[in-house]
């Protein structure tokens, strides 16, 4: 498998795990894998990076 595409099936395999860990989506939302690197990029950062600032600056 080339490189580039390991890296990007990695990236996307993570992201994942911490959108079904946040619940997000659940395990069985099989179609959460034909979704491209950059559609779950945009879910993490606005669910997950922006909660977390949201969080932190919520004093």
């Amino acid at each position: 498998m080339p490189l580039l595409r390991e890296a990007v099936e990695k990236k996307k395999k993570f992201i994942i795990q911490k959108l079904i860990q946040a619940g997000i989506y659940n395990v069985t939302d099989h179609e959460i894998n034909s979704f491209t690197l950059s559609q779950l990029e945009i879910d993490y950062h606005y669910f997950i990076v922006q909660a977390k600032d949201l969080k932190t600056n919520k004093r």
